[in-house]
């Protein structure tokens, strides 16, 4: 099951809203500031898949992404799985994401989106009955991930935001 943008090599690359699933080879990655990724690996079949999420719950719109919100993420993970004759419990989770974007304002129930996605994320896994081997979540920054299909390997690198403005210089040209 693709829905995100496939790559000439078999790399996929997650826009938000989008979800990948899957056999090796091949690598999916994505983009995180406060949206969360859940990547699912099954690795005595080295199958599995990724899902990149804006929101906790929401109702989709008919034109909408599937994968927006993390209810409808997961149960697209989850779907998979199972049309793969796999269980929940057979697989490696990676929970990431839910950075804190603007660091410099102050928090509120609105700017604590990142929050309240990785507490989705973690009910929702666990509803499913799957267990996270794998967090890396929070922060004041975004991050970059990549999930190689063939490894079960997930790496994320953490960009911290500034906490403060940067003081900017008009630059005026004679």
């Amino acid at each position: 099951m693709t829905w995100p943008l496939e790559r000439p090599s078999g790399d996929v690359f997650l826009m938000p809203g989008d979800l990948h699933f899957g056999p090796a080879p091949g690598r999916i990655s994505t983009l995180l500031g406060s949206c969360v990724a859940i990547a699912l690996w099954h690795p005595m079949r080295r199958i599995g898949g990724m899902c990149h999420y804006l929101l906790p719950s929401g109702t989709r719109r008919a034109d909408g992404k599937p994968g927006a919100y993390a209810d409808d993420a997961v149960a697209g993970l989850v779907d998979a799985a199972t049309r793969a004759g796999t269980r929940p419990g057979e697989y490696r989770v990676s929970l990431i994401g839910g950075g804190h974007m603007f660091p410099m304002i102050q928090r509120t129930a609105m700017t604590e989106i990142g929050d309240r996605n990785v507490a989705a994320g973690r009910a929702l896994l666990s509803q499913h009955h799957f267990a996270i081997h794998q967090e890396d979540t929070g922060g004041d920054g975004h991050r970059h991930v990549d999930f190689d299909l063939s490894t079960g390997e997930v790496v994320t690198r953490f960009v911290r935001q500034p906490t403060a403005p940067r003081n900017c210089t008009e630059v005026v040209k004679p």
